[in-house]
Parts: C-alpha cells; sequence; structure tokens
C-alpha cells in the first residue's frame, strides 16, 4: 500500500489558512509530514507554541522537520531544536523506494563541509531501486 507523505513550509504563522491546511493535512491521515522550515519571525519557541503548533502540532510525531533560513534568525536555532526536541540540523530518511535528505540551506554544502560528507555519504550508500 502506498503511504501518502505531505511537505508544507512558510505556514507557522497563526492564522485561519494555516490552520485550515493542518486540518485538511491531518484529515488525509499521512504517513509522514514534512515540514519545510520557516516559523515565522524568528524562529523563536514561542512562535513555534504559538503559531505552529496551534496548526500542525498535532501531526508532531510524525513530522520531519526541516530548518529554515528564519529559523535560525535568533542566531543557534534554539527554537527550532528545542520544540524538535534536538533533532539534528540535517538527517536522512527512507520511504518505500525514496531517500529523502532533510538538509539545512544555512550550513555549508561547500565540498568536504559536514553537510557535504554527509550527502556524498547517504549517496555512496543508497541501494534503492
Amino acid at each position: 500500500m502506498a503511504k501518502t507523505l505531505w511537505a508544507l513550509g512558510d505556514a507557522g504563522l497563526k492564522s485561519p489558512i494555516a490552520k485550515q491546511l493542518g486540518e485538511m493535512i491531518w484529515e488525509d491521515r499521512p504517513y509522514k509530514f514534512l515540514y519545510l522550515g520557516d516559523v515565522y519571525h524568528d524562529g523563536l519557541l514561542t512562535e513555534y507554541e504559538k503559531g505552529y503548533h496551534p496548526n500542525f502540532g498535532e501531526m508532531k510525531s510524525l513530522t520531519w522537520p526541516i530548518l529554515g533560513n528564519h529559523d535560525w534568525n535568533t542566531g543557534n536555532c534554539e527554537g527550532w531544536k528545542t520544540y524538535w526536541e534536538g533533532r539534528p540540523c540535517w538527517y536522512s530518511r527512507t520511504v518505500e523506494d525514496w531517500k529523502i535528505l532533510m538538509l539545512d540551506s544555512e550550513s555549508s554544502c561547500e565540498q568536504h563541509s559536514f553537510q557535504w560528507d554527509f550527502v556524498k555519504k547517504n549517496i555512496e550508500n543508497w541501494h534503492g531501486p
């Protein structure tokens, strides 16, 4: 049976539209929800608690979050790290025949950087279809 993934970003504001999106996604009963970053405006924990959480918080256990540039506005993405309980800034997951890399656009991906090595290792070790 196919698994449904939803992906959405830039929707962490407390708004009726964000609430409707969260309800629509939740009603679809996705396997996983990829939140593509940016809980506006500064990536503060209070923005996650008051904006993101009321709209998408019930999906927290099935969410694979991805850092956005606004999440770094605190200087150390502290709000993101606290809300997501210490998840790494980049990581990978496999779903059926897909290898999904969650990367941080604000971290270097220049050759031989930590994130570059992470990507390279994941590509070299991928034995997909």
